[in-house]
């Protein structure tokens, strides 16, 4: 077995982005408002008021109409309810430190657990405003399932060997100091990680809402997983968000590997 140790880990770590690409995170929202009304998941008018209840207020940001306007535009769903959809973009902003918002051409620096918030809090939200109709399971349940359509709609890069995901390719970047790992491959047909710090986990853990944070920041590796390949298969018996030691990534490439066995604990213990 081949293993790799990844502790570059960062406390600081600024990312810097161009404001207007942050915003196409916004799409999310705007599939999730599209789906409820298409579908009748909820009632949709008390959708929008929970959502909009939790929004507010966005303490230290400054609005721009106009800048609101050229953004919402691109998002149907969102321009046909303006102060829903402003107040989406004010609390992004809020949760980057972005007290006055710039062009959409503008580049930001914000630290590494800012930029998260940024968009796995609004993902929060988004799950929370289910609850008062749909039960906390109900909620959690929706929410997985609209995030599970959405990320079909999304283009992947094509992977043809699980071991693709380690060694060099996840976690590369921007975020490459985000995390504390050991990435290995067993075989062919089985490559994995053991994630034992990571930036995800240290900001869900501050809403103290580990069955919503698991549901908005954890769901989706699942199918991310088959959308670089459909041969793929992830297995994964918890993770750092739901108070586990660590998560526990293995990726399967089911074209070799039929049995899907997950490593039993004497296995991760023995990782560094």
């Amino acid at each position: 077995m081949k293993t790799l140790r990844k502790d570059g880990y960062k406390e600081e770590l600024e990312i810097e982005f161009v404001f207007g690409d942050y915003l196409k995170r916004l799409a999310f929202s705007n599939f999730t408002l599209e789906h409820i009304e298409k579908n009748s998941v909820c009632d949709l008018s008390a959708y929008r008021g929970e959502l909009l209840r939790l929004l507010l207020p966005a303490e230290g940001v400054q609005g721009d109409l106009e800048l609101m306007k050229s953004v919402l535009v691109t998002y149907p769903a969102l321009a046909a309810d303006p102060a829903l959809g402003t107040a989406l973009v004010m609390k992004i902003l809020q949760f980057l430190g972005v007290a006055r918002p710039g062009t959409p051409e503008s580049r930001i620096s914000a630290d590494a657990k800012q930029y998260l918030r940024g968009y796995l809090f609004i993902g929060y939200y988004l799950a929370k405003a289910f609850e008062p109709q749909l039960s906390k399971k109900g909620a959690i349940e929706t929410f997985q399932k609209i995030r599970d359509e959405y990320t079909r709609t999304v283009p992947f890069e094509k992977a043809e060997h699980v071991s693709e995901f380690v060694f060099g390719g996840e976690g590369a970047g921007a975020f490459k100091n985000a995390f504390i790992m050991t990435e290995f491959t067993i075989d062919e047909g089985r490559s994995g990680a053991k994630v034992s710090k990571c930036k995800w986990a240290e900001v869900m853990k501050e809403l103290n809402d580990p069955d919503f944070a698991y549901a908005v920041a954890c769901h989706y590796d699942f199918e991310a997983a088959k959308m670089h390949n459909p041969a793929f298969h992830l297995t994964r018996r918890g993770t750092l968000i739901q108070g586990r030691p660590c998560c526990d990534f293995v990726w399967h490439d089911t074209r070799m590997d039929t049995d899907l066995s997950h490593p039993g604990e004497e296995f991760w213990d023995a990782l560094p």
